[in-house]
C-alpha cells in the first residue's frame, strides 16, 4: 500500500432506495446551489476505518451486512444544524434494532461506538447560526426513509472542505438482499 493510502479512511453507507436517493439528492443540490457548497451523494454512515484495515471492501461489505435485509428508519421529525462542515445541516435518525444490527456487522468487535449518532447529512458547508436554525424550522423531513444497498467510500482524514468531499470515491456497492 503507498503511503498517500495511510492518509486515507474507508466509509461504510447506507444507501436510500431510489426513490428516497431521488428526494434527497433534490433536496441536497437545491440547498447546495443556494448555500454555494458542495453537492454529495446521500447516505447513512455506517462505521469508518483505517484504510490499512479494510483489505478488500467489497467482500468486507459481502460479508458483514449484504445477506441482511432492506430497513426502513425512522427520522426524529426535524433538521439539526451545526457549526461543523460536515454536519452544517443533518436529519437525524433514531437507533433501531436493525441500524444497531448493521453497525455492529461492520465493527471488528461487533460493538456499537458510544459517539454514533446516525444521521442523514442535507448539507456540507459553514453556516452561520441563523440561516442554519432557520433551515431546521424550513426543513420538513419525511417520517422514514427506506435504505437497500451500502457502499465502501474512500475518504480523506477529515471532511473540513468541498474538496474533501469531492476527493470521495466509491470502492464497491453492495444490496443488502437479506429476508424482509
Amino acid at each position: 500500500m503507498n503511503n498517500s493510502n495511510l492518509q486515507k479512511r474507508i466509509a461504510f453507507w447506507l444507501l436510500p432506495c431510489t426513490d428516497d436517493a431521488a428526494k434527497l439528492t433534490r433536496m441536497i443540490g437545491q440547498l447546495a446551489d443556494r448555500f454555494d457548497t458542495v453537492r454529495f451523494e446521500p447516505h447513512l454512515t455506517l462505521q469508518v476505518f483505517p484504510e490499512e484495515q479494510v483489505e478488500n471492501p467489497r467482500r468486507f461489505l459481502r460479508e458483514s451486512v449484504a445477506t441482511l435485509p432492506p430497513v426502513t428508519l425512522e427520522t426524529t421529525g426535524y433538521a439539526r444544524w451545526s457549526e461543523q462542515f460536515n454536519q452544517a445541516l443533518t436529519l437525524p435518525i433514531q437507533m433501531s434494532p436493525q441500524l444497531h444490527q448493521m453497525v455492529t456487522a461492520l465493527h471488528p468487535e461487533r460493538f456499537l461506538p458510544v459517539d454514533y449518532h446516525p444521521h442523514i447529512s442535507l448539507l456540507y458547508g459553514h453556516l452561520s447560526e441563523e440561516p442554519g436554525q432557520n433551515l431546521c424550522t424550513e426543513i420538513k423531513p419525511q417520517p422514514t426513509y427506506h435504505f437497500d444497498r451500502c457502499a465502501a467510500v474512500r475518504v480523506g482524514l477529515q471532511t473540513s472542505n468541498d474538496d474533501d468531499v469531492l476527493a470521495w470515491e466509491t470502492l464497491a456497492t453492495v444490496p443488502l438482499s437479506g429476508p424482509l
